[in-house]
């Protein structure tokens, strides 16, 4: 019998061998309990709190209060008052001026003024003298929870504070030096393996510094999802809402595995996600997750798109066309509709057109579908008349895509252009919300017709999107190539540097290119 289990009386919830590392958390040695049972459980809440598995810490935490009732602390774990945000945050601020040395302290405190602007720390800003735009902080508060968590990581056990070093990592992220977390990435992927989500953060990092030639981010949410899946063996909770970063998990891993050209990979992925969204029954599955006060099938049913923008990626059009679909629009709203696009993309890659459009026309009518109405992945909705939205991207994706393979190339690239800027007006998200960047389709064509300049500038807005990325790394050097740039040789060594992991070279930045297989556009009538 583990430690954990002898302390708790060999409490069930928690068999032996679910180790997450929290004996070595300073916080739960120095509350003040009565037993070493109740210690022991505030320890795995407090870790499980950490990992943002907040259900588990809650239970933890109420065990904690059955076997020590006067543990304070124990209650203070399970608190949950937002609408206190403010005044809390104001309370630590306090508490961080008396105690600046305490990790923990300066942890929570991070994370109150985090909590005040929920992904978004930063903002960009457009500079009309370049007409590029920049990413400055949302407020003063960015500033402050930079300095607190930098100036925390150089104190004693700093870099090996998983409190620390995971709000870091989500404050970095959005900015403009994301590489700045990579130390405490490293840390978190190398230090804290059995827990699931701070093991994964560090992939975040990964995609935004742009390493994927080391396949890190790839391989972080292996071992992330391998130690999800421990968690959910030992305790028996499947149906939480802690399955979302086990989906997310998942979600990151087809998305590195798509940049990376690893097609099998993604697919394999891409179709445990779809295993893991089954429509099940009232005990489980989707029709499950319809029940309750929040139905938190809103927001995970929608990455059952996830399969259908891998065999995008990857062109695989014959494959999308004989695809099963889920045929129930009450169930699967987001899966059945991104079918539709899909299929669009298909037909009209392969030149028939006539079968694109009827898809394109269900695309359209399932956009409509009441279903749908607050469905969203992470930050991002489905479908919506006032904010970005993912299907209005996919509706500008497929007109664009019909239009330039009946020869309409302007009517084609004007679409195409709307694309781009609906993609990349969406709500940060990590994966972000449309997983096959629209500038790769965009280049792709633009390059096909011989627009080399803007098409080498699509393609530089691109790479500085998703820095180092083998698909914009190859629209650039093709780009250059055929313009007779020198710097095409460096752009190639790059290409050849990012994509040494793919399956297989591509021969264009998406499939929906001649060069790579697509029908050629039939030429517009005179």
């Amino acid at each position: 019998m583990s430690e954990l289990a002898s302390a708790t009386g060999g409490k069930k919830h928690y068999p032996n061998g679910l180790d997450m590392g929290e004996g070595n958390l300073r916080f739960p040695q120095i509350i003040t309990v009565s037993t070493d049972a109740g210690r022991a459980w505030f320890a795995r809440g407090w870790m499980h709190m950490l990992n943002y598995n907040h259900e588990e810490a809650a239970e933890c935490f109420k065990t904690c209060t059955e076997v020590d009732p006067r543990c304070a602390m124990a209650f203070w774990g399970i608190g949950n008052t937002p609408e206190l945000n403010l005044s809390f945050s104001d309370a630590m601020a306090r508490l961080y001026d008396k105690y600046a040395d305490d990790l923990d302290v300066a942890a929570l405190y991070s994370e109150s003024l985090m909590a005040l602007n929920p992904w978004a720390m930063w903002v960009r800003k457009d500079v009309e003298a370049t007409g590029e735009a920049e990413i400055v902080p949302v407020n003063g508060s960015t500033l402050i929870v930079k300095d607190v968590l930098e100036r925390a990581m150089e104190l004693p056990g700093g870099m090996e504070h998983p409190g620390i070093l995971h709000l870091y990592c989500h404050l970095m992220e959005l900015s403009d030096d994301p590489i700045a977390a990579m130390p405490a990435a490293d840390t978190l992927r190398n230090n804290f393996r059995h827990a699931g989500h701070l093991t994964h953060m560090a992939s975040h990092i990964d995609i935004w510094a742009g390493h994927y030639k080391a396949q890190a981010a790839l391989d972080t949410n292996f071992t992330a999802i391998a130690a999800d899946e421990a968690t959910v063996e030992h305790t028996g909770v499947e149906t939480s809402f802690y399955k979302g970063y086990r989906i997310h998990n998942v979600h990151m891993a087809v998305w590195a595995a798509m940049f990376t050209g690893q097609q099998d990979v993604a697919m394999e992925m891409a179709r445990k996600l779809s295993a893991m969204l089954s429509p099940g029954d009232e005990n489980s599955g989707i029709q499950f997750m319809l029940q309750g006060l929040i139905p938190m099938a809103i927001f995970w049913e929608p990455y059952t798109l996830v399969k259908w923008h891998a065999m995008i990626r990857f062109g695989l059009w014959d494959e999308i066309i004989a695809e099963p679909r889920d045929e129930d629009p009450a169930l699967y709203p987001t899966s059945l509709t991104t079918a539709h696009y899909a299929r669009g993309i298909a037909f009209a890659s392969k030149g028939l057109v006539a079968e694109a459009e009827k898809e394109q026309a269900k695309y359209l009518e399932g956009m409509k579908n009441p279903a749908l109405g607050g469905r969203m992945i992470h930050n991002n909705l489905i479908v919506s008349d006032e904010a970005p939205c993912l299907f209005k991207v996919g509706e500008a994706m497929l007109a664009g895509e019909i239009e330039y393979r009946k020869g309409n190339f302007e009517t084609a690239f004007e679409h195409l252009r709307e694309a781009v800027r609906l993609d990349t007006s969406l709500l940060y998200d990590e994966p972000w919300g449309w997983m096959v960047p629209s500038r790769h389709a965009l280049g792709a064509l633009l390059l096909e017709q011989d627009h080399i300049q803007e098409a080498t500038e699509v393609f530089r807005a691109d790479l500085k999107m998703y820095p180092s990325n083998m698909w914009g790394l190859l629209g650039l050097s093709q780009c250059l190539d055929k313009a007779g740039d020198p710097e095409a040789v460096e752009a190639k060594r790059r290409y050849d540097e990012a994509s040494s992991t793919a399956e297989s070279k591509p021969a264009a930045t998406c499939f929906c290119a001649k060069v790579a297989g697509a029908t050629s556009p039939t030429p517009c009538p005179v």
